[in-house]
């Protein structure tokens, strides 16, 4: 599934797995012991926590779905907020532009003497 998109790093899958391994090691080491209740309780703990895996992986299959489906969406309202968010020219205050003026009209005063 990781190399088809999915992000499973926060199910830890490697160690969830190896740790199943683990527990059906037991169990069959039980059962050749012939402790038979004992391997059953352990084999019905392994079926709900695969169970839990697997409603686990199903709603990532879900949530990758609904990624990729929103996607082109979400990347048209982050291209219109970006372009909305642009610098836009700003105009003088009108003290600004009073100064500006004069200073313009003293040097272009100047250049004509």
């Amino acid at each position: 599934m990781e190399e088809r998109g999915y992000i499973l790093d926060h199910l830890h899958m490697e160690r969830t797995l190896q740790e199943k391994q683990e527990k059906i090691e037991q169990c069959l080491a039980m059962i050749h012991e012939l402790r038979i209740e004992e391997a059953k309780q352990i084999v019905a703990e392994l079926k709900e926590e695969i169970d839990a895996l697997y409603d686990l992986l199903e709603n990532e299959v879900l949530a990758h779905q609904y990624v990729q489906t929103e996607m082109p969406r979400l990347s048209g309202m982050l291209q219109e907020l970006a372009a909305e968010a642009k610098p836009r020219p700003r105009r003088c205050s009108s003290s600004k532009a009073t100064i500006w003026r004069q200073a313009t009209s003293k040097s272009t005063g100047a250049s004509k003497a």
